[in-house]
């Protein structure tokens, strides 16, 4: 007895949608995850994971959030800049190496909103 009955129809579009859900939650992740940045007084320039850049004004942001993201490697801090309540802009501590000199330039320049556990579900909503 197929938990679906007979009909493979439904079998595979059920299962196939939860691959794309899946898969389309995965990308949209990858993609917030910025590999270079840079700083200035008035705007910061960001490269994503796809080489696509991006400016910034500092001033729109409203300010940024912290988290602990854990991984096979460790723990690791991620820090997302927030802009109307969305996270536009992800730059995790396991990514770059000077996360830390990136970490004290924004605290001068922007508002912290403070810690915000991960939650593997619930996170999906930062990208809304």
């Amino acid at each position: 007895m197929e938990t679906f009955g007979e009909n493979c129809n439904l079998k595979f579009l059920f299962v196939s949608s939860i691959m794309l859900f899946t898969c389309f939650w995965f990308i949209l992740g990858t993609i917030k995850r910025v590999l270079w940045i840079e700083i200035n007084s008035q705007e910061i320039r960001i490269t994503n994971i796809l080489f696509s850049k991006t400016k910034i004004k500092i001033s729109t942001f409203d300010g940024f959030e912290t988290s602990i993201e854990a991984s096979n490697a460790g723990n690791y801090e991620v820090m997302y800049l927030i802009k109307n309540k969305k996270s536009l802009v992800h730059i995790s501590e396991f990514h770059l190496a000077n996360y830390k000199e990136l970490k004290s330039s924004i605290e001068i320049k922007m508002s912290n909103l403070g810690y915000v556990p991960f939650r593997f579900f619930s996170d999906w909503k930062r990208y809304w």
